[in-house]
């Protein structure tokens, strides 16, 4: 449902670059693509646990930790903040989520939309992200930088 270049890498045959991509199913995959006549690439992390599934009241996350493999639904939209140290993800459960892009460590949850999230945009810092939901809201969302 969603995909974003990692924006703060350059495609070297070597290395290749990092793609995220979003899924109905509830999972987040970041894949390593390397310039192959193929194009082929292999996913290197994963998050998705759950496969999506829907939680009962008692399996669900208190803490921020647990939350980094698990999205009640679909996920429709991600994007890796300009400086390529984060991902932002979003979807049914209206959660904004975000990652360390690195390991998938989930270092916040954001929570306040009353209906699915749509759409994600970065400030141009990566100090922020903007999210758009069908609750007819926007919101803004301060990034707490790791410590």
């Amino acid at each position: 449902t969603g995909l974003s270049w990692n924006p703060s890498e350059s495609v070297t045959p070597e290395d290749g670059v990092a793609l995220a991509t979003a899924s109905l199913d509830g999972t987040l995959k970041v894949w390593q693509i390397k310039a192959e006549p193929t194009g082929s690439g292999s996913y290197a992390l994963e998050s998705d646990e759950f496969q999506g599934r829907a939680l009962k009241q008692w399996e669900r996350p208190e803490r921020c930790t647990d939350v980094e493999r698990v999205h009640e639904g679909a996920l429709y939209c991600l994007a890796f903040s300009p400086c390529g140290e984060y991902i932002c993800a979003a979807g049914h459960d209206h959660h904004v989520r975000i990652f360390d892009s690195e390991t998938l460590e989930c270092i916040q949850d954001c929570c306040g939309h009353t209906g699915p999230v749509n759409a994600l945009a970065w400030f141009a810092d990566s100090t922020a992200v903007i999210s758009a939901s069908s609750d007819k809201t926007l919101r803004v969302w301060n990034v707490v930088a790791n410590s």
